[in-house]
Formats: structure tokens, sequence, C-alpha cells
């Protein structure tokens, strides 16, 4: 593992407005909006809103989501929250990420250099012909 550049999901100073998941069963975390999921821009649909729909979603869930948008970078979860949660969280192209997760989860994300796996190759040679 090496630091790199990236951002910490922490709980904002306001109050969290997560909800606690009541459900059973497997969770759900789904991520829709042409500008962050290529078959949605494909199909030309979910054009004007990007969307995180999340059911019994754990905040270690939401963190590797985030890090796998495109206006992201890695993110780590150090939010101290263990339980799981239901939420939806959408905003318009071009709106900042962090903010939208102020507002509407009680959350955000903070510019931090973060732990990340590298694949370290010592050498490589071509395959026999066999």
């Amino acid at each position: 593992m090496i630091g790199r550049a990236g951002y910490a999901l922490v709980t904002a100073k306001n109050a969290l407005k997560l909800k606690e998941s009541t459900g059973d069963g497997k969770g759900e975390l789904k991520i829709t909006g042409a500008n962050i999921f290529k078959p949605d821009a494909i199909e030309r649909k979910n054009l004007d809103q990007n969307t995180i729909t999340a059911v019994r979603t754990t905040m270690s869930q939401l963190a590797n989501a985030l890090a796998n948008l495109p206006e992201s970078g890695p993110v780590i979860d150090q939010t101290g929250l263990n339980g799981f949660y239901d939420f939806r969280l959408a905003w318009e192209p071009g709106e900042s990420l962090s903010s939208v997760l102020q507002q509407q989860l009680g959350l955000r994300l903070e510019g931090r250099k973060v732990p990340v796996e590298v694949l370290v190759i010592d050498s490589a040679e071509q395959p026999s012909k066999n």
C-alpha cells in the first residue's frame, strides 16, 4: 500500500441526514446518470440527473461507489458509522458532489492522502511458442 491524494468520507458538522435501514436481507447500491454510467449514456437515458440509490448499504460501500465516479478519486470511509442505511443521492451534471453529499446526507469528502493498493511487476518475459 502507498499513500495517494484522495478523499476521506466523513460526517459533516451539521446533523447526519441518513436513515438507518430497517430491512433485512441483501443490500443494493444502484448508480444511474449519463455522465457517470456508460450504459445510460449509450441509451441516452437519465441525461438530466445523476443518482445513487442505496438500500441496506454501508458507508464503506458508498465510499467504494464514490471512488469509481469519474469526478472523484480514491475514497476511504472514515465516518465511524457501522450500520446499514437507505438513501437517495441526486445531483445535476456539473454540480459539486462534495456539496451535494453534505446537503443531502450530512456527509462530506475531505481531501487526504489515502492508502491505495499497487501491483508491482518486477519482470516480464515473452511467452514461449508452445
